[in-house]
């Protein structure tokens, strides 16, 4: 047998056991459906094991045709072998706390293993809309989103450009994910930037982009420290440092800031904020005043102050330019 993917012939028992019984059950349900199967419940146990992850996807196509005539019902672990596209059709099977079997479509279990599946297939739909945008910029987190997005919408209120429309940000959760992404979307024909914070993780994770993805005059990558004094600034420092401290205390329920001489000595506000945490045995996490001081700007754009306008219009200028 040969396919439109690979042409050469190959005998039936050679190809993979997915294929073989991908197959078979094509042959058999597409003629007897129609026939001895006519008006029958098809009930499959697991139909994608063995496949390609993108060979499941087609046999959802398939399943969809076989259902105008037959009711299907099949079992699966694989999220490849739920679709995205219509979630309200899949039911969750677990064991109830009485050790009985439950099928439901609106009691979803606490037991992740029943759950993984779902979630994956929901995550994989949405990762598929990265591709939509041809020109983005990779940044660290979501916490990097809303201020960035913030303080564009606040350069907008006083007619000044910021980001192009076209160009879309997207939060990568961390340095760490930042190659796999770049790569990910490098591959399907993306074009792509990072602005990353000029600190030490930042500079080394910017320096991979750039020696083994985003090369060239046309894929760039910069760092927040470059349109600030500091090099090694954080995108919290292109806010003044009492703003930032006012927003953290209010994050944190009103923690007052009695730095000592070692803190005042650091440089960037996130580090002397982190150092001040640790002496008094509490947890910072940068999200929360982040979120602080992005409802801020959304809510008072006009307040924002000329300075950190001045630095984000430098920013979005700088990645409009390399996009």
């Amino acid at each position: 047998m040969s396919d439109d993917l690979d042409p050469s012939e190959i005998e039936l028992d050679q190809r993979s056991q997915g294929m073989q019984y991908f197959f078979s059950f094509f042959i058999v349900f597409l003629v007897e459906a129609q026939a001895g199967h006519k008006n029958a419940i098809l009930l499959l146990d697991e139909p994608g094991l063995h496949m390609h992850g993108t060979a499941q996807e087609k046999i959802i196509e398939f399943f969809a045709k076989l259902s105008r005539d037959n009711q299907l019902l099949y079992s699966t672990h694989s999220p490849f072998m739920i679709d995205g596209a219509h979630l309200e059709r899949a039911r969750a099977v677990y064991e109830d706390a009485d050790g009985t079997t439950r099928v439901s479509e609106d009691v979803w279990p606490r037991d992740r293993d029943t759950l993984f599946p779902l979630q994956a297939a929901l995550g994989y739909q949405i990762a598929q809309s990265l591709f939509v945008a041809k020109r983005q910029v990779i940044i660290e987190g979501i916490s990097d989103y809303w201020l960035l997005h913030a303080l564009d919408i606040a350069l907008a209120t006083r007619g000044i450009p910021g980001l192009r429309q076209e160009i879309t940000l997207v939060p990568s959760g961390g340095v760490t994910r930042l190659f796999p992404l770049a790569s990910m979307l490098i591959g399907n024909n993306v074009e792509v930037a990072a602005l990353l914070d000029g600190d030490e993780p930042g500079r080394r994770e910017g320096k991979k982009l750039v020696e083994k993805l985003l090369a060239g005059q046309d894929r760039k990558c910069l760092f927040i420290g470059d349109f600030l004094s500091y090099g090694g600034a954080e995108i919290e420092d292109i806010f003044a440092e009492k703003e930032y401290l006012s927003a953290v205390s209010e994050a944190f329920g009103g923690v007052a800031f009695t730095f000592n001489d070692a803190e005042k000595a650091i440089v960037g506000v996130v580090n002397k904020v982190e150092a001040f945490f640790k002496r008094n045995d509490l947890h910072f996490v940068k999200w929360k005043p982040a979120a602080i001081l992005r409802d801020r700007i959304l809510a008072s754009p006009g307040k924002v102050s000329d300075a950190t306008c001045e630095t984000a219009r430098r920013i979005f200028q700088a990645l409009n330019a390399v996009l």
